[in-house]
Parts: C-alpha cells; structure tokens; sequence
C-alpha cells in the first residue's frame, strides 16, 4: 500500500510451482475495485511485495525456487501504475547483479536501487551482500557486508532489504 487510495498484491502460483507467473491485482480508489494483471516469468515461485514510489512507476521481484545454491531472481518494473511489467534485471544475467539469492528490493527513486541477499553457491555466504544499482537496474555492482561483531556464524547468511529515509539507508 503506498496509501489511502493506491495498493498493488503480488499473488505467487499456487504451492509455489513454478510455470503458471503470477497475478498482479491494483487499485485507485482505496480497494473499492480492483484490477487484474499478470507477469508471465515462467521460474517463479515465490513473490516480494510490490515497491511504488509513485502512483506510476513500481517494481517487483520475483525468484524461482532455489536450488543447487542459488535461485533465479527477476526483477520487473512498471511505469503504467501496475497496468504491464517488463523484465528489468535478472542474478542470471551480465547485469552484476551478482547475487546467488536475493531476498528483497529497495528504491529510493526510479534510479537507485538496493537488492539485498547472498552470494549462493560460487561465493562467501558466511556473510551478507547487497547490489547496488544507480541508474534504474540496467548495472548493478554487488557488495559483501563487512564482518560485524566477531563474524557470523550461519553457513548462509541473508540481508534484508534496507529503508530508504531521503539519502539515507539504514
């Protein structure tokens, strides 16, 4: 919900089986109706929440279910308040969004971007990382967090996503 009067529900596939997408639902009247949408990414499993900074330009991830260390992540983005959704980014791509799971999204605007999550299988998952993107997920460049408080203790460990407050991310 971004407010009194816009919200978007991301439905995953039934069981978390993959192949079938998902439904995008959306409302502009505070739930009074609703309309239906869908992303057709044929891996996905399971759904984050929508992000919106505004009533038109929106993202969501969706990753397929994981295995052999790591799981497919997609992220889609909108700039019609939900009505359609293109694939912007892929952790399967050359984007360097290098991240063997991602476990969630956060924009600040429609340029910055903080994927959180881990390495998966080819990278140290003893600690969390993010991906940063500065100009709207076309490049990302990923980052381990540094060892905090005698290190970790996990064989994985996971970030969640971070909190934009202005130009600050906590």
């Amino acid at each position: 919900f971004m407010n009194t009067q816009y919200a978007w529900i991301a439905i995953g596939p039934a069981n978390q089986q993959e192949g079938s997408g998902i439904t995008m639902l959306r409302t502009a009247d505070g739930g009074l109706s609703w309309q239906k949408g869908s992303i057709n990414d044929p891996v996905v499993s399971l759904v984050d929440v929508p992000h919106f900074i505004n009533a038109q330009q929106g993202w969501v991830e969706l990753s397929s279910t994981p295995g052999a260390g790591s799981a497919k992540s997609d992220i889609w983005s909108s700039h019609d308040s939900g009505q359609s959704w293109a694939q912007l980014a892929s952790n399967k791509s050359t984007s360097g969004l290098n991240l063997g799971y991602v476990t969630g999204i956060s924009f600040r605007d429609a340029q910055t971007c903080i994927a959180t999550g881990n390495l998966g299988a080819g990278g140290d998952n003893t600690v969390p990382s993010i991906a940063l993107t500065r100009n709207g997920g076309k490049t990302w460049q990923t980052k381990s967090l540094p060892h905090l408080l005698g290190g970790y203790v996990n064989p994985s460990n996971n970030s969640q996503p971070p909190i934009f407050f202005g130009n600050t991310v906590i």
